[in-house]
């Protein structure tokens, strides 16, 4: 990956053209600041085509899972949204939500080969936080057509505001370099354009289970998870083919179901996340 001896700006026009190279990356948006890459997402999606990127410098309400901020000072990070059109969801919705951050981590992973996923939607290097996705439902009307995938990575910031009660950390402050971000785009990209080749090829089942497999969500494993609004420890039980767990807390030995879309905060689409399987 690139270094830059000074953080740099966006080489916009290389990015576009790199995005229009791939068939299934139709168009790159930019804008200087917007609320949120997301938000601006949903407001344009009836004229979005399929695998759109939507690319901010810096966002003025940038949020993560259950309206929580996120971060979002200029110059510094990667804020950017990836557009599906798709109509079997939620299966299509959870594929890209666990894809986007399996293409991120192998996009880092020969720098940051201990790279940790947190369920369901984070990745963190030595225990702060790097990296967050937020998955959401898009809507024509009162019918679900597609998703938005919003990818938030700390590339240069090194501060933070006191009142985060986890400090997060950056690629700067984990490698100790320099990185630039449009390099960064452009291999986020082709890892995404990866991920929609082997979903449309049918091996979606394979990519999650090479995800699950990597993040270490597998029986056996340490889980954490919030039970009325306390942080426990647990151990897995089961993995569901749609990343869901079965956690076994400890204390009680209770098993506790982790529904991936509970925890996306989808309202239930009343059928099972099924993925095609490549012949």
């Amino acid at each position: 990956m690139g270094m830059s001896a000074h953080p740099s700006d966006y080489d916009v026009d290389r990015l576009r053209r790199h995005v229009r190279s791939h068939g299934c990356a139709a168009a790159l948006h930019y804008a200087a600041a917007v609320d949120s890459t997301n938000q601006w997402a949903k407001r344009i999606f009836a004229e979005t085509p399929h695998g759109s990127v939507l690319l901010a410098d810096a966002q003025t309400a940038g949020r993560g899972r259950f309206g929580r901020t996120w971060y979002s000072p200029p110059g510094v990070s990667i804020y950017m949204s990836w557009v599906v059109r798709a109509t079997d969801l939620p299966a299509a919705g959870v594929f890209w939500h666990f894809a986007a951050a399996w293409a991120v981590a192998g996009v880092l992973d020969k720098d940051l080969p201990d790279i940790e996923a947190k369920w369901p939607n984070d990745l963190w290097i030595q225990g702060r936080k790097l990296a967050g996705f937020l998955t959401e439902l898009l809507y024509t009307g009162s019918r679900p057509q597609g998703i938005v995938v919003g990818i938030g990575l700390n590339v240069h910031a090194t501060e933070w505001p006191s009142s985060m009660e986890v400090r997060p950390i950056s690629l700067e402050e984990a490698t100790g370099r320099r990185w630039d971000r449009t390099d960064l785009v452009i291999a986020v990209v082709d890892a995404l354009a990866q991920a929609e080749r082997l979903w449309q090829a049918g091996y979606a089942t394979a990519l999650l289970q090479e995800w699950f497999r990597k993040a270490r969500w597998q029986p056996g494993q340490t889980a954490y998870l919030r039970v009325q609004g306390r942080l426990r420890r647990g151990q897995i039980v089961a993995v569901e083919a749609d990343g869901s767990l079965r956690v076994r807390l400890p204390e009680t030995a209770d098993v506790v179901r982790l529904a991936i879309e509970a925890a996306l905060g989808w309202r239930s689409q009343g059928k099972p996340c099924e993925f095609r399987h490549a012949e």
